[in-house]
């Protein structure tokens, strides 16, 4: 009894595990085809001088119609991973901070309508609180990988028009 019960158990994890890796997958590749691309964390972000100091960083970028966002406080209304709460703001760029088990991350969100056509990027730093942190990155690296690009595809997708 107690072996069929663990078989059963051990199988509906595994099916959940599969299930879940495929959805990020298929989010991942979604924002892919909508041009969210993955950049260098841009100079212009206040995370820039922070990110050598930070053990692991990112940044999006994804293009966005001309008439999409206006001023980053509409930006700020579609936003869903807040963290924490806002820890900097300027008229382009908007801070959050938050923290997971084992990490503290920061979350910058920025409006950039001097280029055309204008783009909205995100630029994530993580820093583990003690070395085995590392070890859960090798978890949540390939989450975070999958799930950034799609919350920033998601944003654009959400600008009013």
């Amino acid at each position: 009894m107690l072996g069929t019960l663990f078989k059963v158990v051990f199988l509906t994890l595994l099916v959940v595990v599969i299930t879940g890796g495929l959805g990020l997958v298929i989010m991942a590749g979604v924002a892919g085809t909508h041009d969210v691309k993955p950049i260098p964390i841009p100079k212009h972000s206040s995370l820039a001088a922070l990110a050598p100091l930070w053990n692991y960083g990112d940044a999006y970028r994804r293009p966005t119609e001309f008439n999409a966002y206006k001023d980053i406080d509409q930006l700020m209304a579609n936003v869903t991973v807040k963290g924490d709460g806002e820890i900097h703001r300027t008229a382009r760029e908007v801070v959050y901070a938050g923290s997971v088990p084992g990490m503290n991350y920061q979350v910058a969100y920025i409006l950039d309508r001097d280029v055309f056509p204008p783009v909205i990027e995100m630029v994530t730093i993580y820093r583990f609180k003690h070395p085995r942190s590392k070890y859960l990155w090798k978890v949540y690296g390939p989450i975070h990988r999958c799930l950034a690009p799609f919350i920033l595809d998601r944003l654009g997708s959400r600008a009013p028009s």
